[in-house]
């Protein structure tokens, strides 16, 4: 569950910034990578928050509703994410589904292994330079063995105006 929370910030993370990146009339394109860690690990909501690599510098902020399971292979879940750039913010919504699992070295702490997601999003909103921003993305991330990070590779489009 924890890794399911870091995976859904990093979802989050990487679709602001992209956003930010461009802010300009017509359709621009989405390509990040993002870092995402947990600041409230544990529980039902959980939040994530990190920083995005790419086209745009920005902070973002994801909450995470676990939907079914319980961090196995399926597991799902529903984020929130705002993404704040100098430029102004972005915010929507995705899900994410667990696609693989590894238990690691140490089988009897969850902690010790991996996790892969993947999912997909809306851009619903946008302030400043990103005012009315409508958009999607599709990502793919993984938590790597050991680690309490989420790596996130996102792509999509999104409009303003």
């Amino acid at each position: 569950m924890r890794r399911l929370s870091v995976l859904l910030i990093v979802l989050g993370l990487c679709v602001l910034p992209a956003v930010s990146a461009q802010g300009r009339a017509g359709t621009n394109k989405l390509t990040e990578s993002l870092t995402l860690s947990s600041i409230a690990p544990g529980g039902a909501p959980t939040l994530q928050a990190g920083s995005a690599n790419g086209s745009l510098n920005g902070a973002a902020l994801v909450k995470a509703t676990p939907v079914s399971g319980t961090g196995e292979v399926g597991t799902k879940a529903r984020f929130t994410f705002t993404l704040f750039t100098t430029k102004g913010s972005i915010s929507g919504s995705g899900d994410l589904t667990i696609t693989a699992t590894d238990p690691g070295p140490d089988p009897a702490n969850p902690s010790s292994g991996s996790e892969n997601v993947a999912g997909s999003g809306k851009i619903a909103s946008g302030t400043g330079a990103y005012k009315g921003a409508k958009g999607s993305f599709t990502y793919t991330g993984t938590s790597p063995n050991g680690q309490t990070y989420l790596l996130i590779q996102l792509k999509g489009s999104y409009r303003t105006g």
